[in-house]
Order: structure tokens, then C-alpha cells, then sequence
């Protein structure tokens, strides 16, 4: 009996009870054309693309799109109207279904869902700026487009045979032609399944969790804790500059938040290593000698450093961390240190904090294993990976979450082709 769990060895007398049992294995297993692991963003979307086909969905949570709730504090930046591969750290394999399946192809899939948009600057947001809305219509999409959502199903073994795939999800066995694993990372929430690709010969790189809070010396930091300001970051590891991000900072007691402080953290994430530094510049719009004028003209008002030079410019606690690092014995050699200071506020990095606070895992499985035209590893057939599982983590702004529905949409595509093709 093929798949039904035992073999008859040649000139061995049948056994009734083994029979039996192979049969109600072989009736028990339930079996699908395509097995998605992972029921978020990406996941949600590829299911969600393939109406017509026994679609089953595993979730290890007890809801489908949980970890979704969470994308951009609550309000769900679903993608961006400035998109480009650059945006990302592998744009050669990520370029190809950024192109075809662009932020129009994004927003006509959503909009067919019922999610109605808004844009802030380039940045899309569901009209009701709640991540529910995103995870509601994706849901609602998975009923119309008839997958079966299975949750609280943690999927322990994937293994490759005759004729597809059997997925393992605590007692119950799952058999399907094609599996998309579409588990994403452990960062927040998520779980790093990576694994069950590895057993399947694929290679992985270990995670590291990028748009996240920048550990730092806090000697320069103190009293800034809950403090926001609009500057400039740039980012320096062993001296040579590695990166500038500019817009709102957060100082935490440990260091730095924020959106310019996340972007600059996915670099750290991917490049890894120690020797960072991050330099903050507290007025951007100006250049050294402009910022020397400011402050000599408010010298000619009747201000000092020591008696309200820094009073309006910035927020005093800010004022009073620059004055006291401020260098220099005579007025006109405080007022040159503090120059400096306000563009080159240097501050040393320590790390990032852990996978809980992250947004997106950097790493994953390595791409050069996989298709970048339809997701497809080209050392397994039938297995495909869609979103943040592969190597392919963006910047802050709905880049990662873009990523999450291209590659769905690119391995969707696919799958529809080649199961339809096999039907007929």
C-alpha cells in the first residue's frame, strides 16, 4: 500500500491488523495541492492568491495574521509608493518581484479585499490607520478563496515524498504537492522555522534583528530618556561611515529609537560585528559655519553659555547634556566645542537589543538557493519560501511587508501555473 505507512516484504503473510491500521493512516491523512506554513502576512497573501485550489494554511498562533497586529505600532505601513530594490539588502535577488508585482499590483489586490488606503508622504496605511483592518480583509480573503486555516498547529517535520510533501503538526500529519513555507522570523513574536528547510538541503544564515533600539554608551545620554527630536543620524563602524538616516530619535535609558535609529540598525543587523559608532547631528538644516553664526549672533544678544545661550534651540535637557560636554576654558573656545558638538554628537554603540523588540530579522535562508522569479528552491521542487524566512530584510517605511506580498504573489503565480498544467 503506497503512503499508507507499511510495506509488505516479500513473502511475508498479510496481516490483517496491519492492513487495518494502514488504511485508516492513509484515510486520516489529510491531503491538499498546496500546504502554506505560516499564517501571516505572507502566508495569508499566498493563500489568499489561490482560489480553485485545496489550499491548507498551518498556524502555530491561535489566529491567523497575529504577528500582523503589531506592524507600525498598531497602524500597519502596508507599503511604500517609493519603492526601489535598493530599499533592501539583496536588491539583485529581491528586484525581479518588486518590478512585476509593484505597489499598484499590491494595492488592486487589497482593494479587490475591500481594504480602502491612505498615504502619508509616501507611506500606505489602511484608511482606518489599524493594523486589524490589514489582518480582518486577509482573513475574510482566506474564507472566499476557500483555504482551510488550521491554528494552534506548530509544524515540527516537513519531509519530502512521492509526489509532494508531508508536514508533521503535532499528532496530526498533513500531505500536500507543494509547501510554502512562510513561517517568517523569531523577531517579535514569530517563530525561526528555518529548520524544516535545512532538512530539506537548504542552507541558512543565523538571524540578526534589525529595525530595532540601538544599545549605547549612555554617559552622553543622561536625562534624555522619553526626550524626541527631529535630526540626523550617521552611522560608523571602525571610522568609515556606514550609513545617514534622517527624522525623529527617541532617547531610551539604553540608547537610541525612533525610525532613523531602526534603519540604522538594520545595517548594524546585517553587517554585524562591533566598532560602531553613531554621530548625531541636532541641527541638519544648517552646516558648521551657519550653526557658528547662530550661535555668535545669540553671544551679540546677550547670551552665554552659561546664562540661556542654548535656551530656545533645543529641549533643555538636550541644551544641558551639549553645555556640559562642551570643551574650553575662554567663551569664544566653548562656543567652537559646542559648535561641533551640536553636528557631531558622538555616541558609541553596544548592540542592538534582542529578536522581542524587533520588527524584522535580518538573515534567513540564503537566496541564491531559490528562484527570485517564482520563489521556488531549485534543489527541492515543490518547496517554495516566500518573505522574511529568505535573506531579504528593507528599511523602515512598509519596504518589509512589500517584500511579504511580492514574493507571495511571485510563488502564487507560479504554483497556480504548474498545478493547473498538472491538472490538465
Amino acid at each position: 500500500m503506497s503512503g499508507g505507512g507499511f510495506v509488505k516484504k516479500a513473502g511475508a503473510p498479510l496481516n490483517i491488523v496491519e492492513i487495518i491500521r494502514a488504511f485508516c493512516y492513509t484515510e486520516n491523512m489529510k491531503t491538499y495541492d498546496v500546504i502554506v506554513i505560516g499564517g501571516g502576512a505572507s502566508g495569508m497573501a499566498v493563500a489568499n492568491s489561490l482560489k480553485g485550489l485545496k489550499t491548507a494554511v498551518l498556524e502555530s498562533a491561535d489566529r491567523a495574521g497575529k504577528k500582523l497586529l503589531a506592524s507600525g505600532n498598531g497602524r500597519c505601513n502596508l507599503t511604500n509608493l517609493r519603492l526601489g530594490a535598493d530599499f533592501y539588502n539583496n536588491p539583485a535577488f529581491v528586484s525581479h518581484a518588486l518590478t512585476v508585482y509593484d505597489v499598484n499590483y499590491t494595492l488592486s489586490f487589497f482593494r479587490r479585499l475591500g481594504l480602502k488606503c491612505a498615504v502619508e508622504e509616501t507611506r500606505v496605511y489602511p484608511y482606518s490607520f489599524t493594523s486589524s483592518s490589514v489582518s480582518d480583509v486577509l482573513r475574510r480573503g482566506l474564507d472566499r478563496a476557500g483555504a482551510e486555516v488550521i491554528t494552534g498547529c506548530e509544524v515540527t517535520s516537513l519531509e519530502k515524498t512521492d509526489g509532494g510533501f508531508t508536514v508533521k503538526c503535532g499528532s496530526g500529519e498533513y500531505r500536500g504537492k507543494i509547501v510554502v513555507l512562510a513561517t517568517g522570523s523569531n523577531a517579535g513574536t514569530g517563530l525561526d522555522s528555518t529548520a524544516l528547510a535545512v532538512r530539506l538541503g537548504h542552507k541558512s544564515k543565523k538571524f540578526a534583528y534589525g529595525l530595532n533600539q540601538i544599545k549605547c554608551d549612555t554617559s552622553r545620554l543622561k536625562g534624555l530618556s522619553g526626550v524626541r527630536v527631529k535630526c540626523a543620524l550617521t552611522l560608523f563602524k571602525d571610522g568609515q561611515e556606514r550609513g545617514r538616516e534622517q527624522g525623529e530619535v527617541l532617547f531610551k535609558d539604553y540608547g537610541l529609537s525612533g525610525i532613523a535609529a531602526f534603519n540604522l540598525s538594520s545595517l548594524i543587523a546585517r553587517e554585524r560585528g562591533e566598532g560602531y559608532t553613531v554621530v548625531i547631528d541636532f541641527m541638519p538644516d544648517l552646516d558648521r559655519e551657519e550653526v557658528a553664526e547662530e550661535l555668535a549672533a545669540r553671544c551679540d544678544a546677550g547670551f552665554t553659555p552659561d546664562n540661556g545661550l542654548l535656551t530656545g534651540l533645543f529641549h533643555k535637557q538636550i541644551a544641558a547634556n551639549l553645555l556640559s560636554a562642551a570643551a574650553g576654558n575662554t567663551q569664544a573656545e566653548r562656543l567652537a566645542s559646542l559648535t561641533v558638538l551640536i553636528k557631531n554628537y558622538e555616541i558609541k554603540v553596544k548592540g542592538l537589543l534582542g529578536n522581542q523588540t524587533a520588527q524584522v530579522a535580518s538573515g534567513g535562508l540564503l537566496t541564491d538557493e531559490f528562484d527570485n522569479k517564482t520563489m521556488e528552491s531549485v534543489i527541492c521542487k515543490g518547496f517554495y519560501a516566500v518573505g522574511e524566512v529568505l535573506d531579504a530584510d528593507g528599511l523602515c517605511g512598509g519596504y518589509n511587508l512589500q517584500w511579504a506580498w511580492s514574493s507571495a504573489f511571485a510563488a502564487a503565480e507560479d504554483i497556480r501555473r504548474k498545478l493547473i498544467k498538472q491538472n490538465q
